[in-house]
């Protein structure tokens, strides 16, 4: 078991790859890439780091980083309330409008810095975005920016007191879709949203069990908790004893192997945080005890026993394969370790 309190949580490589646009996409042996531009899903992920951060410690480095990223949310947000994804590092966009992940990251960290305690400024400016936001979230197709959607709206209500009676309609909405999935493509051995298990898997049980808590409706609890339990059941060794997620070489198929490498931080951040809500909501030690596995993980208590995240420095490798760690620290994998140690900082 890691030890791990607020001081591993180290911004030093976060901010080595941020620039005064925002973070930088990629590195290149964990130098900073401007060649690689950047993304929308990596500056609302690093203003949610940096929310979170501030509200933990008050300290003025994190405070100047989400005063950054937020302004680049600013930026990307189109008048119709969608975002732009690829920027160039020129700050022209690379493309007319972006993804639905995209989307619903933004709405996650805007829910997030309305519950952070971020200056009163700052926080007035988030609402004003996320309300010009909100209504696309009706709009939405797929099952993850649904779930990244709900606990953004999760995340808001907190601020608002849990008085939101306007948006429990659309949470019904995004949750009732996510269960109409998941019974659909489930049964006796297979107890997930599709017939296949790919990125960021543990969002979909996280985003049910957060509608759960915003409405009290039994049937997210129950399939949010057995889907769940389900992904943990995928993701544990039980012979070396520790976590082991989905690779994204090949991901996992219903009724075939699941990849074993290529296993990336976004997926052992997910985990994490879909085991926490699910123990704050059932007091469960299983799901604590996974929680916990899932930020070994990133210290070496993985199937090939490499230390991902370094608290030296604050950089997270890229990847889990067979020789080890991946030799890049990018965006993605830095921020979804340090979320991942902030969310484990916060719990009760």
């Amino acid at each position: 078991m890691t030890l791990v309190d607020i001081a591993t949580v180290n911004l030093n490589h976060l901010k080595a790859i941020s620039d005064d646009t925002g973070v930088l996409q990629f590195t290149f042996f964990g130098v900073p890439d401007p060649k690689s531009g950047y993304t929308t899903d990596d500056n609302a992920r690093a203003l949610i780091v940096a929310a979170m951060h501030y509200t933990l410690t008050g300290e003025e480095d994190s405070l100047e980083l989400a005063q950054r990223y937020l302004a680049f949310l600013r930026y990307v947000q189109r008048d119709d309330g969608w975002f732009h994804n690829l920027v160039g590092y020129d700050r022209h966009f690379l493309d007319e409008i972006g993804s639905e992940d995209c989307f619903g990251r933004s709405l996650w960290a805007l829910g997030t810095v309305l519950n952070s305690k971020l200056p009163e400024p700052m926080r007035k400016a988030a609402l004003a975005m996320w309300e010009r936001s909100l209504t696309n979230a009706t709009k939405l197709k797929h099952p993850r920016p649904k779930a990244y959607s709900l606990v953004g709206i999760h995340e808001a209500s907190k601020a608002l007191n849990g008085n939101c009676p306007p948006l429990l309609g659309l949470v019904r909405q995004l949750a009732d879709d996510l269960c109409s999935l998941y019974i659909e493509h489930s049964d006796r051995n297979w107890q997930w949203f599709g017939d296949e298990m790919t990125y960021s898997n543990g969002v979909l049980c996280d985003g049910l069990l957060r509608a759960y808590l915003l409405t009290r409706e039994s049937r997210y609890l129950v399939i949010g908790l057995e889907a769940l339990k389900f992904l943990n059941g995928v993701c544990w060794d039980s012979d070396k004893r520790c976590v082991s997620l989905v690779g994204n070489r090949g991901w996992y198929r219903k009724g075939r192997t699941k990849a074993e490498f290529a296993q990336q931080p976004v997926d052992a951040m997910w985990l994490c945080w879909a085991n926490l809500t699910a123990w704050q909501i059932t007091g469960e030690e299983e799901f604590r005890e996974m929680a916990q596995a899932s930020v070994d993980w990133f210290f070496g208590r993985n199937i090939v026993n490499a230390q991902l995240y370094d608290p030296a420095t604050g950089a997270c490798h890229d990847g889990l394969e067979p020789h080890g760690a991946n030799e890049n620290c990018g965006a993605e994998s830095t921020i979804c370790a340090l979320l991942t140690l902030l969310l484990w900082n916060q719990r009760p």
